[in-house]
């Protein structure tokens, strides 16, 4: 029962993230890089070659060890390019959903390792547009326990805002990878410098400023509960 439950409300999440970032998306088309001819510092653009060699990071979920970083240079994505350079034949362009799949794990029910994400707040694997999210992390539960003191003495009000702080830093969480993906078409940027920026530790620099999701915790609680018990 409790995992239908928690189907739904994933369900509710993802269609109400979907629903305020939809107008928000061309926002996310990163406008192209430009050369300020009149900056104070000089760049070489001759040399700024777009891509690199990935980093290997093995299947980290499941505790399998990290590969050393790859090296700067390369072209990112050139294979379909190459593809239709070689008049090869007609394919079609596909066009996935930008919006990452999303899966809360913990090491409490056995779908996080205990030495896997640790203190981590999420982790983003690319190649199944999927994002782990850590149940475990303090600074998400720190922020459940200070709504659930507010509202202590209310029914199910700690599952309100569980439920509640989950929505956000999901949201968070989705609008941080959407966002630096958008750059890795950038010669500006190597495939290892965006999946440092996709990495463990980037993401949960992401969720470390408090006030935008606190207050928007605060409204959307307020509108479910009501009144703070007195």
């Amino acid at each position: 029962m409790e995992e239908i439950g928690a189907k739904a409300q994933q369900h509710d999440h993802e269609k109400a993230i979907r629903e305020r970032l939809k107008p928000l998306l061309d926002l996310y088309k990163v406008s192209r890089y430009r050369l300020d001819l009149n900056g104070t510092q000089g760049i070489d653009a001759q040399h700024m070659t777009p891509g690199g060699t990935p980093e290997r990071t093995g299947n980290e979920v499941t505790g399998a060890s990290r590969g050393k970083r790859g090296t700067r240079g390369g072209a990112a994505g050139g294979a379909y390019g190459n593809f239709l350079k070689n008049n090869g034949q007609p394919a079609k362009a596909v066009h996935p959903d930008v919006f990452p799949k999303v899966k809360w794990v913990s090491a409490k029910d056995g779908s996080r390792e205990t030495d896997v994400m640790e203190d981590r707040v999420a982790q983003f694997l690319p190649g199944e547009n999927l994002l782990l999210i850590n149940a475990d992390f303090r600074v998400y539960n720190d922020l459940i326990d200070r709504w659930a003191r507010e509202f202590e003495g209310q029914a199910a009000a700690r599952e309100v805002c569980q439920d509640v702080v989950r929505g956000w830093f999901e949201q968070t969480l989705i609008e941080a990878v959407i966002g630096i993906q958008a750059l890795k078409d950038s010669k500006e940027w190597s495939i290892t410098q965006i999946q440092s920026a996709l990495s463990e530790e980037s993401l949960t620099m992401a969720v470390m400023p408090r006030y935008h999701i606190n207050f928007s915790v605060k409204r959307d609680i307020g509108s479910k509960l009501g009144r703070r018990a007195e």
